[in-house]
């Protein structure tokens, strides 16, 4: 089996499946949603499964997140795990496609890895690894501290409290 590169693309020649990925977004900011899509194109009678993420052990490498093993909760969530579906048929060729829809929580330089798929064909089992890594960056939500005014939540202790201000609800308590 051999391989000719197009224009950046491995080109496989042969029957071995190809995989390829890409997200929908390479910069989003804490709490946008980015799909990760992985498309394999494999031969009718060969069986490719796609896998199932679990990010409560993170892949942040951003300042501050790099012993994620102690945070309670993880930052990246799957938010969608689409089935698998198919795009193409030409032939025995057949065009998968499996979309998985992510949210960030914390700021950061996320590298999700090479998409992988586990192939199965008579007596092969192997895993099918993309050509590239994917990562995204999750930038914070920027705050304009000049044109907004930052206000005290509760009134300060020092006043004094007003019978106006318990009226009502002595009214009520003593109906």
């Amino acid at each position: 089996m051999s391989a000719l590169l197009a224009g950046g693309v491995v080109v496989a020649q042969g029957n071995a499946p190809t995989i390829t990925s890409q997200l929908s977004a390479d910069t989003i900011r804490i709490g946008d949603r980015v799909t990760l899509t992985g498309e394999v194109e494999k031969d009718v009678m060969q069986l490719v499964l796609f896998p199932s993420f679990d990010f409560s052990k993170s892949v942040a490498e951003g300042e501050g997140q790099t012993d994620q093993a102690e945070k309670s909760e993880p930052s990246i969530e799957v938010i969608g795990d689409y089935p698998a579906d198919t795009i193409r048929k030409e032939g025995r060729r057949v065009l998968l496609r499996k979309r998985y829809e992510m949210v960030a929580y914390d700021e950061g330089i996320y590298n999700l890895g090479k998409a992988q798929a586990l192939y199965i064909d008579k007596n092969i089992t192997d895993t099918l690894l993309a050509e590239r890594e994917q990562r995204f960056f999750v930038k914070t939500i920027p705050m304009d501290s000049t044109a907004t005014t930052v206000r005290d939540l509760k009134p300060q202790k020092s006043l004094k409290l007003r019978f106006a201000e318990i009226s009502g609800y002595l009214g009520i308590g003593l109906a």
